[in-house]
């Protein structure tokens, strides 16, 4: 059986550390395709296109994800994604990574 991992970076912000992050999901191809088509009636079922982007929390100044942005009810859409989600065997990973290793050896 074939999986397939889905990862995201995101930046901390942090004044005295410079700290990354990676977080994704690891899910079987045979669940991927379910779950993708599941996703798309999801988009759908708010009003966006299948081509518009989503992210749990996107820059306010990324033009990338005004439409998402401006979904009247958003926080409905992100519970039903983690019910989506939720229905499927999927691995959580997360790791952090520190930029500043001259900071830690002090």
């Amino acid at each position: 059986m074939m999986y397939l991992l889905f990862l995201d970076n995101s930046e901390v912000a942090n004044s005295r550390l410079s700290i990354n992050s990676l977080g994704g999901f690891i899910i079987s191809s045979e669940d991927y395709v379910k779950l993708s088509n599941e996703f798309r009636n999801l988009k759908s079922k708010y009003g966006l296109d299948q081509d518009t982007p989503v992210k749990w929390s996107p820059g306010s100044s990324d033009v990338r994800y005004t439409k998402f942005r401006s979904l009247r009810n958003i926080n409905n859409f992100r519970v039903e994604v983690l019910n989506l989600i939720n229905g499927y065997r999927i691995k959580i990973v997360c790791c952090f990574i520190n930029n500043n290793l001259e900071e830690l050896r002090r």
